[in-house]
């Protein structure tokens, strides 16, 4: 028995010997692909330099997981992967961009990105599912010369998106945007700050999309929407905006419970965006009768209303 005792407490004294590696593995066993782990920035054997040379060494269904640091790169992802930074706030890509791409159309690319500042234009198409999540997303300086800079640049494709808990603020044009948009493309867009951006928050197009606690400060616009139909639009505030909300040719969305709050305008409505159920929002102040929103036919001549007939009469925590 003595000598168990004795084996025990040299195993146990040879085991707190050891160096930690400094790998964290809770982030890095946390993926839903279940496939190999490559690391960046680190000082062990195997580690890569260059996240993009991890990408390129990754096969379908890895991780990459980034250690704290800079990082100076454009980065091209082409392949379904979880890109994980060791945290948010110290964990950088600075770069001109980062381009997510998958236009094979037999083959769905699912591609998470998670714990980064990223300074650089995150670009979105093809047909997969990708989820870009707790990261901040922040517009660079003027050093590359380019105008009308959005962050989350996202294009036609066939899938559904996440974008959630992100930060994206200072970009020149807009925090995100959707061009060439598709009927087959669906979004969830919760839990987001989107601040200080020149023109919109959020640019959006189509149909059934899911807008939800996010927080809208400080834009031209906080959101914007065209030819947008059945979306839920709830749990948000919009404050020091310009313009809140801004609906162009949208119809039968429901958009309850949000906070209008220091807008110069609080809502626009235009060009047949008729048929709206608005529900619970605070209005700026506690109001005891239904609140009118005035909208136009056309673009300018205000010539037509909606109406919020159980207006909140306090703002809503979010």
């Amino acid at each position: 028995m003595k000598k168990l005792i004795v084996v025990g407490i040299i195993i146990l004294l040879v085991g707190m010997s050891i160096p930690s590696t400094g790998i964290n593995i809770d982030k890095v066993s946390t993926s839903s692909f279940g496939g190999n782990t490559l690391y960046v920035g680190g000082d062990g054997p195997g580690n890569y330099t260059r996240i993009q040379d991890a990408i390129n060494a990754s096969s379908d269904g890895d991780i990459v997981f980034v250690y704290n640091g800079t990082y100076y790169e454009r980065l091209e992802i082409n392949k379904s992967l979880e890109l994980i930074g060791e945290d948010r706030n110290s964990t950088i890509i600075d770069g001109m961009n980062i381009f997510i791409h998958g236009w094979n159309p037999l083959i769905s690319k699912n591609v998470t990105i998670c714990g980064f500042t990223i300074i650089a234009i995150l670009e979105l198409q093809g047909h997969g599912n990708i989820t870009i999540t707790n990261n901040n997303i922040l517009g660079y300086d003027f050093r590359f010369d380019l105008y009308d800079q959005n962050g989350l640049n996202i294009c036609s494709g066939i899938g559904n998106y996440i974008i959630s808990n992100n930060t994206i603020s200072g970009w020149n044009d807009s925090g995100m945007y959707w061009w060439t948009p598709s009927s087959w493309m669906k979004f969830t867009i919760i839990n987001n700050v989107f601040s200080d951006n020149k023109y919109d928050g959020i640019y959006i197009e189509k149909d059934g999309h899911i807008v939800i606690g996010n927080i809208f400060i400080n834009n031209y616009i906080g959101l914007n929407m065209a030819d947008s139909n059945e979306c839920n639009i709830s749990g948000n505030t919009f404050k020091g905006n310009t313009c809140g909300m801004n609906l162009g040719n949208c119809n039968h969305n429901k958009i309850y419970q949000n906070n209008f709050i220091k807008n110069i305008r609080m809502v626009r409505f235009y060009l047949g965006s008729y048929y709206n159920n608005w529900d619970s929002n605070y209005w700026g102040r506690p109001r005891v009768l239904p609140k009118a929103i005035i909208g136009s036919i056309g673009l300018f001549i205000p010539s037509w209303f909606n109406i919020d007939r159980t207006p909140a009469k306090e703002p809503y925590d979010i």
